[in-house]
């Protein structure tokens, strides 16, 4: 695409500059994101995608097309992580697929920057993505995000590369890339979906020849065929009322959870604690942006497509139509959570960094972007306090540390808790998991389960939501409480039970 003029942009003209500029960056991003990377304690989701991952990769391969809304830990994130479980099981291991995707996606940013604005914001969009506390927050948990957002990045480049070229190469990598990112998670058709807004607005506004929209058409085909067997069971699922979950804990979302999002993309959750933080950090990110837009809106219309205006439009139709799409989805259908839109970080960065060299005077911009430095900084710090993931490797140790002996019993409420203990645990004793939504009979004849036979109980709470195993376990006759420990997510409590005759 057309880089914007002098006016808007300024040229890093100097090869060996630009490439040490971007070297510095890249070893940056890998430092703050492989950087303590085992440390804490795998929480639940991560011991999901291990479990999953587990699997024969056959079965994995053949579940791909389940993934939809329910399942969307079916997906090329778990089958290559089947593959790196090959080479050793622990928490950094674990981590390291989302870390290295976190640094591809600095690389993969600064080239799609530079494509669409030229060298300049490709090397600021790449720092700030370097440094982003979202993105190297999700760069570190062993889940399929960041991979989204490579993925999403490297689609973009491939489509915007297609539309300059058109070459077969740059359509067919666009339309691999598309599938991959969908069957990474679901929402990569939110990618998609708006890469092809674009796409129908850059055919209204320059009529294609003929050839290019016979590509374009024939990339879309490649795409559809792939994803068919994906379109039947994302429709099931949502129709079967997935998401219920998202709405109890988050709520439907309001024009204040798009305020919300701007600060997600801007420093995290750093500031949530203070409002005054807070309004702050979205004024400095603020400042950039409005530059940004104000500089279009200054550009001369018979020039805005044709030169420098497209890679501004095309930012915002990649942050703003999918986000905007989910929101009003998610007004019927619970879908909207920050983390799923993280593949819409980059664009926002775009914006922020032709913002930023958009700025006239050059003490004006130094003195923005140290302000972005000073909000940032302290929210990427916060990414590395301990205690903030769920303790299962306390807790499985601190089990193990008393010496379970054949015949105790391991309880699980809810019954998935299972799955990230059993990463740490090693031990013996009989287990039982318990659904958070048995029926109170259901639960009643669980506890006559345990109760059998006298024995020790360890009874472990983690995602249930109430107490009501713990306050039958206990009102029965015969139950002593000998021990109860808090852990971060989860609770251990040792019970003592003497069957009645």
């Amino acid at each position: 695409m057309t880089m914007l003029p002098s006016s808007l942009c300024l040229s890093v003209n100097n090869r060996g500059t630009r490439l040490f500029a971007l070297t510095a960056i890249v070893a940056l991003a890998a430092a703050v994101r492989f950087y303590a990377l085992g440390s804490e304690s795998l929480w639940f989701d991560e011991a999901f995608s291990v479990n999953v991952a587990d699997w024969n990769p056959l079965y994995i391969v053949m579940n791909l097309t389940d993934i939809g809304l329910r399942s969307t830990d079916r997906n090329i994130f778990n089958l290559m992580l089947h593959y790196i479980l090959l080479l050793g099981r622990s928490e950094a291991m674990v981590r390291a697929i989302p870390a290295i995707s976190g640094v591809l996606s600095v690389v993969a940013l600064y080239a799609l920057g530079k494509r669409l604005f030229g060298p300049l914001v490709g090397l600021l969009a790449a720092f700030l993505l370097a440094l982003s506390p979202m993105d190297v927050w999700y760069s570190r948990e062993a889940r399929a995000y960041a991979l989204l957002a490579l993925l999403g990045i490297l689609t973009a480049y491939f489509m915007v590369r297609a539309l300059d070229d058109d070459s077969s190469g740059s359509w067919l990598g666009y339309a691999i890339l598309a599938a991959m990112g969908i069957y990474t998670h679901s929402f990569g058709m939110l990618v998609f979906a708006a890469l092809n807004v674009f796409v129908v607005l850059a055919f209204a506004v320059q009529r294609p020849s003929r050839p290019r929209i016979v590509h374009w058409f024939l990339a879309q085909s490649l795409v559809a065929i792939t994803l068919l067997p994906f379109v039947r069971s994302f429709a099931t699922q949502t129709s079967a009322g997935w998401g219920a979950w998202i709405a109890e804990k988050y709520g439907v979302p309001t024009i204040k959870s798009l305020a919300m999002t701007m600060g997600m993309f801007s420093f995290s959750t750093a500031y949530d604690n203070s409002r005054l933080l807070y309004a702050i950090g979205l004024l400095v990110f603020a400042a950039p942006c409005l530059a940004a837009l104000t500089a279009f809106s200054r550009i001369r219309r018979r020039a805005w497509w044709a030169g420098e205006g497209r890679a501004i439009v095309f930012a915002l139709i990649y942050l703003v139509i999918p986000i905007g799409m989910l929101f009003v989805a998610s007004q019927f259908t619970p879908l909207y959570l920050e983390r799923y839109l993280l593949p819409f970080l980059p664009p926002y960065l775009l914006i922020i960094g032709c913002g930023l060299q958009a700025i006239r005077r050059p003490d004006w911009r130094i003195l923005v972007m140290i302000a972005i430095l000073i909000v940032t900084v302290p929210a990427l710090l916060a990414v590395y306090q301990p205690g903030q993931k769920e303790d299962w490797r306390g807790a499985a140790a601190y089990v193990s540390s008393a010496g379970i002996h054949e015949g105790d019993m391991i309880v699980f409420y809810d019954a998935y808790t299972s799955i990230p203990f059993n990463y740490y645990y090693r031990g013996n004793g009989q287990q039982l998991s318990i659904s958070r939504f048995a029926t109170d009979d259901e639960l009643a004849l669980h506890v006559d389960d345990m109760m059998s036979a006298g024995r020790t109980v360890w009874l472990i709470l983690s995602h249930a939501g109430d107490t009501r195993l713990t306050t039958m376990l206990e009102a029965r006759p015969g139950v002593k409480l000998l021990a109860n420990k808090d852990f971060l997510g989860v609770s251990v409590a040792r019970y003592e039970v003497h069957a009645l005759p």
